[in-house]
């Protein structure tokens, strides 16, 4: 994951952080998975 990637996400989690457990809970992108696996 590009470095530049973190901060974007933190400002996207600040900003609709309802949106983004959703997308993180629907999604079956490569990132999406990765980040479930990640956390417990």
């Amino acid at each position: 994951m590009p470095a530049v990637f973190v901060p974007h996400v933190g400002r996207g989690i600040s900003v609709d952080p309802e949106e983004c457990i959703q997308w993180l809970e629907d999604s079956d992108t490569a990132l999406a998975t990765l980040v479930k696996q990640l956390v417990p």
